[in-house]
């Protein structure tokens, strides 16, 4: 089964439906999604060490963009006035995700090989991160078969190469 991790903002008004609405078309495609807030809740690991081993085993990431999360990773919505202690740690959580994935992006040479960005109804461009305006982005639920496509495309098993032939002049 192909699996990716995402990585979100709960803020605005129908974010959270959005989000839960495509991580169930992806699983009804054969698509297993983590999301650290409610995988949370079963585990008794490190949170970080958690999301480390879940980055590294799915090799993708989605991130869900909307209007706050630039806001949010950029820390201009300050933290001090959230008095729900869960979503104040999650938004910790994916400020941690972005900056794993930025600096990853950074040691790559500027090549991203692993964020999908997934732009939410509502959100601009001047929304996303700088560094993913480059990126193909999937709107959702626009371009919903694309993702899906994008997904397994990533996760199938490319067959091994074998030895170049030697030419030889005549």
């Amino acid at each position: 089964m192909c699996s990716v991790f995402a990585t979100y903002n709960t803020e605005g008004e129908g974010t959270t439906d959005q989000i839960f609405s495509c991580v169930q078309y992806l699983k009804q495609n054969g698509i297993k999604v983590y999301l650290d807030s409610t995988e949370n809740k079963i585990r008794g690991t490190s949170i970080c060490d958690w999301i480390d081993t879940k980055l590294e085993e799915c090799k993708l990431v989605i991130m869900f963009i909307n209007e706050h999360y630039l806001a949010q990773i950029k820390n201009e919505e300050n933290l001090e006035d959230i008095e729900d202690i869960a979503e104040y740690q999650h938004q910790l959580h994916t400020t941690y995700i972005y900056r794993r994935l930025h600096r990853q992006y950074i040691e790559s040479h500027s090549f991203n090989y692993t964020v999908l960005p997934v732009i939410l109804k509502g959100c601009q461009l001047k929304h996303i991160p700088d560094w993913l305006k480059d990126t193909v982005f999937y709107q959702w639920p626009k371009n919903r078969h694309a993702l899906v496509n994008r997904i397994k495309m990533n996760n199938s098993s490319w067959p091994e190469l074998g030895e170049l032939e030697s030419l030889s002049l005549v």
